[in-house]
């Protein structure tokens, strides 16, 4: 009698790449480095890719394989502690292991960070005294992480409540006079003002001034219209186009300015 697909058990190599994989794909890592997710990312669909030709030379399903994937574990894959499913938000890690877990990423990102820190990053943070994002210990940037939450869902409510007043105010209420009516609207617009809701079209206004004005933007604008005709041969042997030539003067002219304002030599600022 042949043995089916569905009839056959998967193997201990087999469920050793299963763990291996559920292990950091469901992460949920809150804060990544870019550059990790992506390596992330390549090493997922790697073990993903080796997990799948080993269950086909086991003779399992791709379905079995991806059912297998997703399921609920009934016990935490680091420690074995069965779950308690009103204390689950994790599907494979219980809240102790999930919480282990999320802190080592978080210390190894922030090390990561520190490493790839960029000299005008270390010259902008001790000019306007800021900290640098990777001398914040986890409990900080959750707490901040948490507060940016809340503005944003603060944001979004004071949104929705001045559309619906302003809907509401297209329509003159019964009873009231024209001329009542019209001074009910202003007042509503300089109480707005003056608890600072600004409304969409000055957000709009406001965004476009800063664009127009703002040095930042504006340098931005201006190097998005310089010509590069570098060629990649050209970059490999450490040479570039003639505009581009100038541009690496400027950046080095832009780096000397910046440290010398961090380091307090400067007579700019």
């Amino acid at each position: 009698m042949t043995t089916t697909a569905k009839s056959k058990q998967p193997s201990e190599a087999f469920q050793a790449a299963l763990k291996d994989l559920k292990l950091i794909w469901d992460g949920g890592v809150l804060y990544s480095h870019t550059h990790r997710r992506k390596e992330q990312t390549r090493i997922k669909l790697q073990k993903h890719k080796e997990l799948v030709e080993l269950g086909k030379k086991e003779g399992l399903s791709a379905k079995f394989i991806s059912h297998e994937l997703t399921k609920l574990e009934s016990n935490c894959l680091l420690c074995n502690k069965q779950f308690i499913e009103s204390e689950r938000y994790h599907a494979f890690l219980c809240p102790e292991c999930d919480d282990k877990a999320r802190r080592q990423e978080y210390k190894e990102t922030q090390e990561e960070k520190k490493k790839e820190e960029l000299p005008i990053e270390r010259y902008c943070d001790a000019m306007l005294e800021l900290r640098p994002t990777y001398d914040f210990s986890y409990e900080e940037a959750l707490k901040l992480w948490k507060e940016g939450q809340k503005e944003k869902e603060d944001r979004t409510n004071a949104a929705i409540q001045q559309m619906i007043e302003r809907v509401r105010h297209r329509v003159k209420p019964e009873g009231m006079t024209n001329k009542d009516w019209h001074r009910e609207k202003q007042g509503n617009k300089l109480k707005a003002k003056e608890q600072g809701v600004r409304t969409e079209v000055q957000r709009d206004k406001d965004d476009k001034f800063k664009e127009e004005n703002s040095p930042n933007w504006i340098m931005r604008d201006t190097l998005d219209r310089i010509t590069c005709m570098c060629e990649v041969d050209e970059l490999r042997a450490g040479e570039c186009c003639k505009t581009c030539k100038i541009l690496r003067k400027v950046h080095e002219y832009m780096l000397d300015k910046f440290k010398d304002a961090a380091e307090g030599r400067s007579t700019i600022i």
